[in-house]
Parts: C-alpha cells; structure tokens; sequence
C-alpha cells in the first residue's frame, strides 16, 4: 500500500488531536497551531538567507522547540514541553548579541536588508502566537466554561522569542555592516 499524505478526514472541517479527539479547523486551539506553524516556516525561510552563525544556531533549535509546543497544544492532557531554561537560552542568547550593539536611543523601522527584514517579519507573526496563545489560555470552553490550560513557560517562550528576533535583526545589520533605518516622527 502506498503511503498517502491526504487522508480526507479533515473534509468535513474537522481536524485531529492526540487520543483521536476531532476538533473544528476554526477552533482557536487550531488557529494557534496555524499560527506556530506560519512562524516555523517563516523561521525556515528566514534560514535561507544570510544570517550570524549565533542567529541561525538559535533559530534551527527554535524550529524543533516550535514543534514541541505543537504537541504540546495537539496533546493537552500530556506533560509541558516547553520548560523554563528554553526561555533563559534565548536570553542568554539575547545578552551576547546586546554586548555588541549600540544601545537603543530611537525607534527603529522594521526594514534593512532582506535578512533583517526577515527577522522582522518572524517577529511580528511570533507576537501573533503569542496574542492567540493568551487568548487560548483566557477561552472558556465546554459546558462547564472551563478555561484552556496552556503552559506558561510556553507564552514566556513566546514573549522572548519576538525579543530574540527583534535583537537578531540588529545583530545581523551590525554584523553584515547594514546600517539601521530609524522612526522620524511627523511631530518632531
């Protein structure tokens, strides 16, 4: 028998979690997981490009951590994937690539050449995770409007990971020598 990639189970709008529990494609729990995903890949298309040897460590183990924090939204009854020293290795990340950089004394435009404009964009999708994700863990659901349980150490990982990106974008100017493009404001 072949191994086919379509099933046809998700064509009456439904879609699968862990135990066999089928689950509405517009359910905010799907849309979260839509959401991780969009950022994994973007995260993958940011890796085609040109980036600092720490940036890009950090974003391939990013991926896999990404897809543990899908299981751990596919399989809500299971243990926390996602624990707190992932978010202490961004931030030990974050601070090496501080070190170098000029520190900020303006807003800076969310541009520069394609990598750093690319870590902007994952910033931003990665904002949304986590926008969706307090959602998530504030919706009421089933008959008793329990609410979602979500891991915390999964929306602190979230938060400074939009941080990460946001770093990564400087430090991947600083070391390409791409100079920043700064906010003038129509005020001053």
């Amino acid at each position: 028998m072949k191994n086919l990639i379509y099933t046809r189970r998700g064509d009456q709008g439904e879609t699968g979690l862990a135990g066999g529990i089928r689950i509405g494609k517009d359910k905010l729990r799907i849309e979260v997981l839509g959401d991780i995903d969009e950022l994994n890949a973007s995260l993958g298309l940011l890796l085609s490009e040109t980036v600092p040897e720490p940036v890009a460590t950090q974003l391939r183990h990013t991926q896999s951590l990404l897809f543990e924090m899908g299981a751990e939204l596919s399989m809500p009854t299971q243990a926390a994937r996602i624990q707190t020293a992932d978010t202490q290795a961004l931030e030990t990340a974050i601070d090496h690539m501080q070190a170098k950089l000029t520190p900020l004394t303006r807003f800076i435009l969310p541009a520069g050449n394609r990598s750093m404009a690319l870590c902007h964009l994952c910033r931003t999708i990665c904002r949304r995770c986590e926008r969706h994700l307090v959602a998530l863990g504030r919706h009421t659901t089933g008959e008793n409007n329990e609410q979602a349980e979500i891991n915390p150490d999964s929306l602190c990982f979230l938060n400074r990971l939009s941080d990460f990106l946001f770093v990564a974008a400087r430090f991947t100017g600083y070391q390409q020598q791409q100079g920043e493009h700064y906010w003038q404001s129509r005020t001053n």
